[in-house]
């Protein structure tokens, strides 16, 4: 895994996390490509729906919430999958295999991913609780209130559409 610092934000109600551009480029440069399940995927877009083509995607692995409130403003979260956005804006993000191995494997085990979107246009997050799908599918994750298949390769990957226009950064956000 890689590690690097993550800067939260205090939201009314949840932790919003921030990865700044230097670091989303330097985290992007690994070497072992990923085979196997894809935990999530999706569109990169502008604000007016256009795919952004080259937009740098990583999945991050936080913390518990105990560990972000140990550790104040900064953490370190893991990079276990990272992408580029196609030219028609989408990505799939898969965890290498060597990365698998210190993920949970127990069904009942809760982890929270974040994927982070990097491009010109802006930035953009998105978070969501999953679980191990079954102990003998390494890799294959659901979200964690659904109910997790009978088969685990027919385990759906998260999907999700990301508009880099939401956060800009010349206006600071």
């Amino acid at each position: 895994m890689r590690r690097h610092p993550h800067t939260r934000r205090r939201a009314a109600t949840s932790l919003t996390a921030v990865v700044s551009a230097a670091l989303l480029t330097a985290a992007c440069t690994g070497s072992d490509e990923p085979t196997g399940p894809i935990v999530a995927q999706g569109r990169v877009v502008d604000g007016d729906g256009a795919a952004v083509s080259g937009a740098q995607v990583l999945l991050v692995l936080l913390p518990s919430s105990e560990e972000w409130e140990a550790a104040g403003d900064v953490i370190e979260v893991n990079t276990v999958a990272q992408a580029a956005s196609a030219e028609d804006g989408r990505f799939e993000l898969r965890i290498a295999e060597s990365e698998r191995d210190e993920l949970p494997s127990d069904p009942s085990a809760v982890v929270d991913f974040e994927i982070h979107v990097n491009a010109p246009e802006g930035w953009m997050s998105y978070a969501w609780s999953a679980r191990p799908a079954s102990a003998d599918a390494p890799g294959v994750f659901v979200r964690a209130d659904a109910e997790p298949p009978a088969d685990p390769a027919a385990a759906e990957p998260v999907t999700v559409e990301l508009d880099v226009t939401e956060h800009t950064y010349d206006d600071g956000s």
